[in-house]
């Protein structure tokens, strides 16, 4: 599936140059595109919401493929068996450690942001030692309003310096603004992420 156009889903969607130029779409670090969906919230803290698991599985990854989920996001689960992925819950970033077997042999990387007292620069370069070739980390960001910038900014610079290059950056709203002017409120920002090829090998 074209992770640009998942029209299986029927997402609603407008490409946002934000938030210069539609300064009523939520805004975003400076220098950065975005896709805007329409997505209602999810009922289960923590977990994103089943259309956004769901495109994110079908986009990234393919039957058989290696999820490894930081923070137990049931509705990932749940999707993921439903889709014939091999979904392993890792029950939070201080198991990392233990899991140099899995090095380079990891599809996709899945955690919540924000998180207590851990250093993202190490979070993102242990997370990346994970992935194999094609191989994917996903930031699900789920942050008030006037926090949303600085912690998109900090978590896209953690990502550089840890050898992450940005594939997509989805802002997910409740709806969509019924006219241009209308005033949009985001729940939930996705970043994703590959292996920058200068720092491949």
């Amino acid at each position: 599936m074209d992770p640009q156009h998942p029209d299986p889903i029927r997402f609603a969607q407008a490409e946002a140059g934000l938030s210069k130029d539609r300064p009523n779409h939520p805004a975003a670090p400076e220098g950065q595109r975005c896709v805007l969906w329409g997505i209602p919230p999810t009922e289960q803290p923590g977990c994103l919401p089943q259309p956004l698991a769901r495109w994110l599985l079908e986009a990234y990854t393919q039957d058989g493929d290696v999820i490894v989920d930081i923070d137990d996001d049931m509705t990932c689960a749940g999707v993921a068996a439903a889709m014939g992925r091999r979904h392993h819950a890792l029950g939070g970033e201080q198991h990392l450690a233990a899991m140099s077997h899995a090095a380079g042999g990891v599809d996709l990387v899945l955690l919540h942001w924000p998180r207590a007292a851990v250093n993202p620069n190490w979070l993102l370069r242990a997370c990346r030692s994970l992935l194999g070739d094609g191989g994917r980390v996903v930031i699900a960001v789920m942050v008030d309003a006037d926090a949303r910038v600085a912690h998109l900014s900090a978590l896209t610079g953690a990502a550089s310096t840890a050898g992450l290059a940005p594939v997509r950056h989805v802002v997910v709203a409740s709806q969509l603004a019924a006219t241009p002017a209308a005033v949009m409120a985001s729940h939930a920002d996705l970043l994703v992420f590959e292996r920058a090829v200068a720092d491949d090998g």
